[in-house]
């Protein structure tokens, strides 16, 4: 009798492994939207299983997580599942995220970088705007002072400059390992 009591309780912690499993990878299954470029360098960071930077010059599908980069003279035009339309202006960084179920809205526009435009808006209250750790639905934020504020919180990584090369790579790895055993004292 215990053993099918224990048998019970297993299966239904995998069924909950599986299940929340199948929740975090329906995050890179459906498209929450699609970005075109419209003027100037535009760049998708895709960030599911393998993470892949593409420039766009057409429509290109978007998915949660994924990041809109565009260059000083870059704009790019954001068209949500819903029919919600951003512009993506020059010298901007945004991430798009789909909400918890719990939340009120399904997805979320992260503005880590520069700024937006909120072009049109089909259904309210499904997107949600954040920036500086505040959020507001798309419909408010034209109006809202978060369309005013400057980015504050700058992303650890600007990712239009040139990659470091192995070479330095390695010669920063030393400089940590370094600094760790001199650190550590006698």
């Amino acid at each position: 009798m215990i053993g099918f009591l224990f048998l019970g309780v297993v299966l239904l912690g995998v069924s909950f492994y599986f299940s929340k499993k199948a929740d975090v990878n329906s995050a890179f299954d459906h498209p929450l939207a699609q970005a075109s470029r419209e003027t100037g360098k535009v760049t998708v960071f895709h960030a599911g299983p393998q993470k892949v930077r593409e420039n766009i010059s057409r429509r290109t599908p978007i998915y949660g997580l994924d990041s809109i980069e565009t260059s000083e003279d870059g704009s790019s035009v954001v068209s949500m599942e819903n029919g919600d339309r951003i512009s993506v202006l020059g010298n901007s960084l945004v991430t798009i995220e789909k909400a918890d179920p719990q939340e009120t809205f399904s997805t979320i526009l992260i503005i880590k970088k520069g700024d937006i435009r909120v072009e049109s808006i089909s259904r309210v209250g499904e997107l949600a705007i954040a920036k500086n750790g505040e959020r507001v639905s798309a419909h408010e934020y034209m109006t809202s002072q978060l369309a005013s504020a400057k980015t504050q919180i700058e992303p650890a990584l600007d990712t239009f400059s040139s990659s470091m090369s192995e070479e330095n790579i390695g010669l920063s790895e030393n400089e940590k390992i370094a600094e760790f055993f001199n650190n550590l004292g006698p």
